[in-house]
């Protein structure tokens, strides 16, 4: 009963967040992404090259080491429990250790997949640093999804009442992984995953004596998938609007002078909405990982004309993904009440939407100087094509796209 109530969640899960996955991968973000990875591709070909073989700086692999361990963090245990199940499953305690297996062998899969990405990805330039061959790519591997793999173990272990040390567990595990990875490099790849091996199977064995009272801690089970689900659409919501994702409120104290110039106007909607997104963790963080992803995209970028297109694509995407957030008040009835309250987007979207986009766009600004400091013709066009796009799309692609829903 366990192991078929866990399958049914899963691909309830699985449809809902596949069902997102038509609007994300439309023909233009296709085109958009093929363009991007091919000039990361081009960009990582020629730092390659750039590098001698056997002479990697000490800097470079002790940087590597460090990106593999904190990647370890990424994916945690997939468990679907609902708040309702503190109730309705506590009846069937005793056999839930059932519905934890498989949601530990179900959440290998993702993490796994990532990781051997990401080594792939890596490969090229581990071969700088020695003589690697494809042996050495499978010991890296195992080592690698080893680790992981003992890291989900110690996280499922932690859930069962009495057993709250297991929770460092994997803080535990990524700083041995560190230490192993990087000895490993300096003198024989070999132990690397022989270590590995070893600690994952010695925490099956652990883990399957410690038996524990087989209770479950069942408010951190809901709270762990709880956030693990809102990281999931805070992931989706960089492309599309996830509807039904929870949203909070904090106050800012030091964004509060940037609502002072929104209160002058006639109108209250670009203080409303210039309020709401400094406020409101969604908005603000959503801004605020586009604006990371655009100034990272753009530190790897090569000289070329293609990636003065990119960047205006990213910037434009930073503005398309913010502009729901004007839909918030179109149906609030005390503004009805209120005088002069007809809402003019074109007008208030500059009015409020200009500050994130002008702070987003002078970062990727930042980034192009130290980028192509070798470039310095290139800087200035970045700097054009920036400035320009910003200008264009508030002043004239906005005032088009709502005079267009007016008519």
């Amino acid at each position: 009963m366990m192991t078929e109530l866990f399958k049914r969640r899963a691909k309830q899960q699985q449809r809902r967040v596949f069902g997102y996955f038509k609007y994300i991968f439309n023909d233009h973000f296709v085109v958009a992404l093929m363009f991007l990875l091919g000039a990361l591709a081009f960009q990582y070909a020629k730092w390659l090259q750039t590098v001698p073989v056997g002479g990697v700086p000490m800097l470079w692999i002790v940087s590597w080491v460090l990106g593999m361990s904190v990647l370890l963090l990424v994916g945690t245990l997939a468990t679907f429990v609902d708040g309702a199940d503190i109730v309705f499953l506590l009846p069937a305690e005793d056999r839930f250790v059932d519905y934890m297996r498989v949601t530990y062998r179900y959440s290998l899969v993702w993490p796994s997949a990532f990781l051997t990405g990401v080594l792939a990805v890596s490969w090229p330039f581990l071969t700088r640093i020695d003589a690697l061959t494809f042996a050495s790519f499978i010991e890296l591997w195992v080592g690698l999804l080893s680790f992981k793999w003992g890291m989900l173990l110690t996280q499922a272990k932690a859930f069962e009442q009495g057993q709250h040390g297991w929770r460092y567990g994997r803080w535990v595990l990524l700083v041995v992984h560190a230490i192993v990875l990087f000895v490993a490099l300096q003198y024989q790849l070999w132990i690397y995953p022989v270590i590995g091996v070893g600690l994952f199977i010695g925490l099956l064995v652990v883990t399957s004596r410690t038996h524990g009272s087989r209770t479950w801690q069942w408010e951190q089970l809901i709270d762990q998938e709880n956030r693990r689900q809102q990281q999931v659409d805070a992931l989706l919501s960089l492309f599309v609007d996830v509807p039904h994702r929870m949203m909070t409120v904090k106050r800012r104290q030091w964004a509060d002078r940037l609502l002072t110039q929104q209160t002058t106007g006639a109108s209250p909607y670009p203080f409303l909405y210039a309020r709401t997104f400094w406020r409101q963790n969604f908005w603000v963080g959503l801004w605020a990982r586009l604006t990371l992803v655009t100034a990272i995209i753009a530190g790897f970028l090569p000289a070329h004309w293609l990636s003065l297109a990119i960047i205006a694509l990213l910037i434009v995407m930073n503005g398309m993904q913010l502009l729901p957030l004007m839909n918030s008040y179109d149906r609030q009835p005390l503004l009805r009440i209120y005088p002069n309250t007809k809402p003019n987007k074109a007008k208030d979207s500059v009015h409020w939407l200009g500050l994130p986009l002008a702070i987003t766009a002078g970062i990727t600004i930042l980034v192009a100087i130290w980028h192509y400091r070798t470039a310095p013709r290139f800087i200035f066009d970045v700097i054009l094509v920036t400035i320009a796009t910003v200008i264009l799309y508030l002043w004239i692609y906005l005032p088009m796209r709502y005079r267009k829903r007016t008519r």
